[in-house]
């Protein structure tokens, strides 16, 4: 511990990371199809609980999980955040800009899951619970198999 008036130094370090993860296969497949601009999700045949992100084995029944379904892209927000305070992102190895919004989105064909992702509507009054949403993807041309090829969900009018 430093005493009163005693000067502390310190080394600046810089580091460079890069690595690669593997995806699996539940999870590559849902990737594949946000590349393809869909948003893709499997059903427990046991119980008939959808998962978004898609797992391997059901949490519920501990079984396989079953066959695959297209969902969305449109949806209902269940729960959304207006996010005002700076916080570090990993991802972005920094601090994210604020102000930004996210939900949890029951997306159409999925009853009994919810899609955690940003929203671009900052006003309360508009992005609040029972607001219904749809997916904004980047164009096809730049999409690369990321969660990121999903800019954001929109506030739409129906």
């Amino acid at each position: 511990m430093l005493k009163k008036n005693e000067e502390s130094h310190s080394i600046e370090i810089p580091m460079e990371l890069e690595y690669k993860w593997g995806a699996g296969p539940h999870f590559q497949k849902f990737l594949k199809g946000l590349k393809a601009g869909k948003i893709l999700v499997n059903k427990c045949p046991s119980c008939g609980r959808h998962q978004i992100p898609p797992i391997n084995v059901c949490g519920r029944c501990r079984v396989e999980m079953g066959e695959w379904e297209e969902i969305g892209p449109k949806g209902t927000i269940f729960a959304y955040q207006l996010v005002a305070e700076p916080t570090y992102d990993a991802g972005l190895a920094g601090m994210r800009d604020v102000p930004y919004g996210t939900a949890h989105i029951i997306l159409d064909g999925a009853p009994d899951a919810s899609f955690f992702y940003k929203v671009n509507e900052l006003d309360p009054q508009k992005a609040k619970i029972g607001s219904r949403v749809e997916a904004v993807f980047k164009p096809e041309e730049e999409r690369q198999g990321l969660l990121t090829d999903i800019i954001h969900f929109k506030v739409i009018e129906e």
